[in-house]
């Protein structure tokens, strides 16, 4: 049996401050680009709310499996 004390294990559990920044960064990123494809596509007929909902999906989808399980718990919620 492991003899490892709680504090040892929270320590193991924290991200390192670059790489939480990191994936920050490229959150952010993510959101930049969805917002500049959204507004690109104001100037094009149809509304905004339906354009936002298209591209939504595919800014989870960029963002990988984690965000894209967030998209569906958000898309199921009332």
């Amino acid at each position: 049996m492991s003899s490892t004390k709680p504090r040892e294990l929270a320590r193991l559990d924290r991200v390192p401050l670059p790489i939480e920044a990191a994936r920050i960064g490229v959150t952010g990123w993510q959101l930049t680009r969805t917002g500049g494809r959204v507004l690109s596509k104001i100037a094009g007929r149809g509304r905004f709310q339906d354009k936002v909902l298209q591209e939504i999906p595919q800014t989870f989808a960029d963002l990988g499996p984690t965000y894209v399980k967030f998209g569906q718990i958000i898309a199921s919620s009332p």
